[in-house]
């Protein structure tokens, strides 16, 4: 029976069903805790969290991640195979972002000088923002590139987009 292995009951009943069916062997360390002091609530798995329980978690530097990341785009690259990578562009500016608000700044005002900031202080997040701000202009003007321009680059170079011709008086 295929619909028979859903998930059904608590971590609890489905432990002692194995333990009783003898699929597992020895309880689990928690198991004799669990039978002696059971949950005021049920714990199933598809029961909804209690309304007003469950807060949405953010931290203070979320809203400046947030905003660097909606503005620049930039995720960079992280070397995993190294112990310490230096600090991303995001972590630094979120730095520089605390750093003004704990002098008295507003959040919004934070992020504009630290934006004015990074722009003096980093080339390539400059260069980018230009260019995002000049892909909107051209989305905006309608001077994207159409299909036609784009098939014709295309047809134009040699390699494995170049059309075939129909020859089939050969």
């Amino acid at each position: 029976m295929a619909g028979a292995r859903h998930l059904r009951g608590t971590i609890y009943t489905r432990v002692s069903n194995l333990l009783r069916s003898g699929a597992m062997k020895s309880k689990p360390v928690w198991f004799d805790v669990v039978e002696a002091f059971p949950p005021i609530v049920e714990t199933k798995i598809n029961r909804k969290p209690e309304p007003g329980r469950v807060m949405k978690l953010e931290y203070p530097e979320d809203y400046f991640r947030r905003k660097f990341y909606n503005t620049f785009k930039s995720y960079g690259t992280l070397d995993l195979h190294k112990g310490e990578s230096p600090p991303t562009d995001c972590e630094m500016f979120v730095k520089k972002c605390h750093d003004f608000v704990s002098q008295g700044m507003e959040q919004e005002e934070a992020f504009e000088c630290t934006t004015k900031d990074f722009m003096s202080e980093t080339p390539t997040l400059k260069k980018q923002l230009l260019s995002e701000e000049e892909n909107k202009r051209q989305a905006s003007s309608g001077d994207s590139d159409s299909v036609t321009d784009i098939y014709e680059f295309l047809t134009s170079r040699d390699g494995p987009y170049k059309p075939k011709s129909n020859k089939s008086d050969e």
